[in-house]
């Protein structure tokens, strides 16, 4: 720097200051967008209903596991309210919440969900490769935060959000890692049946491998 032409110099220094201060104003909002989408969820926690009607569904499947060894031994023969209905796997993965209280899994199982929420919007930044995104990245943490689904699914203790970080890992994978993708399918396919759908996408590309893959989780 101090061998450059003043002329040189002097040109230079007004965009490299406005360059940094640029960043210190992202930085700054991203800073303020966090806090904001952190004291949001913190008052979302607030707002948990005593009876939570999706998590409590996912913990009956769970105490059932813990206590028949059958994820549908509630139901006897017919459909009642917030019966456990799904794929038995998930039921066997919430087992451990099975074990405690339902408001004791109700929180435990908000923690984890915000914990994916977090996973779920750094991995989105990161596969967009937008510039935008990831220099505004608190902006878009609280946005996405604050609407309306993210807010349901938290509240409620739906599992959406791990639906969606195992289903867009699955995609992101596809070309990859193939048996990895594959089985992250049959991963979200047992916990429920609508991702099999996107192995309809998978079927219509020819990824093979991966189709394989997810038939082998599946059958495992």
């Amino acid at each position: 720097m101090a061998n450059l032409p003043k002329s040189i110099l002097a040109k230079d220094t007004p965009a490299l200051l406005s360059s940094v201060a640029r960043e210190r104003r992202a930085r700054l909002l991203n800073s303020v967008c966090l806090a904001l989408a952190l004291l949001w969820v913190v008052l979302v926690g607030f707002t948990l209903a005593p009876e939570p009607d999706d998590f409590q569904t996912y913990w009956r499947g769970a105490w059932s596991v813990a206590q028949y060894g059958d994820p549908y031994a509630l139901i006897h023969g017919r459909q009642q309210p917030n019966m456990y209905i799904y794929p038995p796997l998930f039921a066997y993965l919430m087992l451990p919440l099975g074990a405690v209280s339902l408001r004791a899994g109700q929180i435990i199982w908000f923690g984890l969900n915000v914990l994916l929420l977090a996973g779920l919007i750094v991995v989105c930044i990161r596969a967009s490769h937008s510039v935008l995104a990831r220099r505004y990245w608190g902006v878009l943490a609280l946005l996405v935060a604050v609407a309306p689904p993210t807010r349901l699914s938290l509240q409620l203790g739906q599992v959406s959000i791990l639906m969606a970080l195992v289903m867009l890992g699955s995609f992101l994978l596809a070309k990859r890692r193939a048996y990895l993708s594959g089985l992250l399918l049959a991963l979200s396919c047992l916990i429920k049946v609508f991702p099999a759908a996107l192995g309809l996408y998978f079927v219509l590309r020819r990824r093979v491998a991966l189709l394989w893959a997810g038939a082998a989780g599946i059958a495992i």
